[in-house]
């Protein structure tokens, strides 16, 4: 009976697994589950290893699309605090910024900023904050978008 070896790190299963089947691979499952049961391998231990090991690749590659997306929002909610920092202290500091950067970009998109229907007059200071810091942002994030040196 052939002795049971279990790779002890990623580097050691790969490699065992690269000199396994290196001369002839298996066709089938059952056939590279014979050829690693004959290096003294268990098949499933080997399978759980590399299913683990390949899911914590994934988990940390920045090409991972849930990474970058987790990064995307971080940065978007980082950059838009940012906008919160400097607004106006009174309403009518409020109402005008909000009305210039309204038009400003119903002018470039037009349909695309809904919020223009609104009644935003109306609004609590609080509304009108945080309308204002989400209208700078959006216009950074297109001005940042669009080409330079035309």
């Amino acid at each position: 009976m052939s002795e049971q070896k279990c790779p002890k790190t990623e580097r050691e299963l790969i490699e065992a697994l690269a000199d396994l089947f290196e001369e002839i691979p298996p066709e089938t499952g059952e056939e590279a589950d014979e050829v690693l049961r004959d290096a003294g391998l268990d098949p499933e231990l080997v399978a759980k290893n590399m299913r683990e090991f390949a899911e914590g690749v994934l988990a940390k590659s920045p090409l991972n699309w849930r990474n970058r997306a987790e990064h995307e929002r971080a940065e978007a909610k980082r950059r838009l605090r940012g906008f919160e920092s400097s607004m106006p202290s009174d309403r009518q500091g409020l109402l005008a910024e909000v009305s210039t950067l309204l038009e400003r970009v119903r002018c470039q998109h037009q349909g695309l900023v809904a919020v223009e229907f609104r009644q935003f007059e109306e609004s609590s200071e609080e509304d009108l904050r945080s309308l204002l810091a989400e209208l700078r942002y959006l216009e950074s994030v297109q001005s940042s978008r669009e080409p330079t040196g035309s």
